[in-house]
């Protein structure tokens, strides 16, 4: 995505030094994350990115360039992003392991910096993958919230998905007594689904939770591939609100009204992966669909501010 930053930086903000940033607001950009591993950056002879952000409106999508000092470079398996406040994200791996980030634009590009790492409680004594986190809001209250997080689940025994939910103070990181309820399989399909929980997120206008499960046709520590063909679910507790047939959907944001959503894929092939966006009240409805996005998506957040710095 191309800038005039010029006109951008010629708007009439707060007077702020140079070293200091200024707001910017903008409704279609989207940050995304990457399952982007180590082995796949020998592959690829360069480290590729762990993080991009996308128009929704254009599908034109920028990756975002990290020096090599930065913590989020060694990331192994980026599987959600969540946004935390202002211009501050929360980039989780499938270890529970999350990266407190700050997003920038600067003249080059998008930038990010991150803040502090932290660790999510999880088992020590049995297999889990941790595939999406979101957070409940207190309203009016950056401190007093709730992060729920989700193991995806299985198909053997021992494997069944489960949910945590603990207190979570944006500003410190800090994580208070969780609480962890077993999901039951959705829509009675066990043995199937090997991703129960492929993502949440958390409804702003509700607290409610909407989640996606699929299957992963490739296969994945330990699992094999449940069938040759992707298909998924997006669900709450109460119902099955859209099917997706032929796609890994692994990443999904519901607009603050909660009237639209936004789902990405995975799917593991070249020239395969999508952004979608569709209709919660008329999930039958043909989504706008683009096919720009060079890798697969583990998880998506709103850009709802921008800091661009003074010059």
């Amino acid at each position: 995505m191309k800038f005039n930053l010029r006109a951008l930086l010629s708007l009439d903000f707060v007077e702020v030094n140079k070293a200091q940033t200024s707001p910017i607001q903008y409704d279609n950009l989207y940050l995304v994350c990457h399952d982007n591993k180590p082995k796949d950056d020998i592959k690829a002879g360069h480290t590729l990115p762990r993080l991009g952000v996308v128009d929704i409106s254009s599908g034109i999508y920028d990756p975002i360039l990290l020096p090599d000092t930065d913590p989020l470079m060694k990331s192994k398996d980026l599987e959600s992003v969540t946004w935390l406040h202002g211009n501050e994200y929360l980039a989780c791996e499938s270890s529970g392991k999350c990266f407190h980030v700050r997003l920038i634009h600067r003249a080059n590009g998008y930038a990010t910096e991150t803040l502090r790492t932290l660790q999510l409680p999880v088992p020590k004594d049995r297999f889990f993958n941790i595939e999406s986190v979101g957070i409940k809001r207190t309203k009016g209250d950056v401190l007093n919230n709730v992060i729920c997080y989700d193991h995806r689940g299985g198909i053997n025994p021992g494997e069944e998905p489960w949910s945590r939910c603990a207190p979570f103070d944006i500003e410190t990181g800090e994580i208070g007594s969780f609480k962890e309820t077993s999901p039951s399989d959705p829509f009675a399909i066990a043995n199937k689904l090997n991703r129960a929980i492929s993502d949440r997120t958390i409804g702003e206008k509700t607290g409610q939770s909407y989640f996606v499960a699929t299957i992963d046709t490739e296969g994945s520590e330990g699992i094999p591939a449940t069938q040759d063909n992707a298909y998924s679910f997006i669900y709450t507790v109460d119902q099955c609100i859209k099917y997706v047939d032929g796609d890994k959907i692994e990443a999904l944001y519901v607009t603050p009204d909660e009237q639209q959503a936004i789902i990405t894929t995975d799917n593991d092939r070249p020239n395969s992966e999508k952004i979608c966006l569709f209709s919660l009240r008329n999930p039958n409805a043909e989504p706008i669909c683009h096919h720009t996005i060079p890798y697969g998506i583990g998880g998506i957040a709103p850009i709802k501010k921008l800091l661009i710095p003074k010059s």
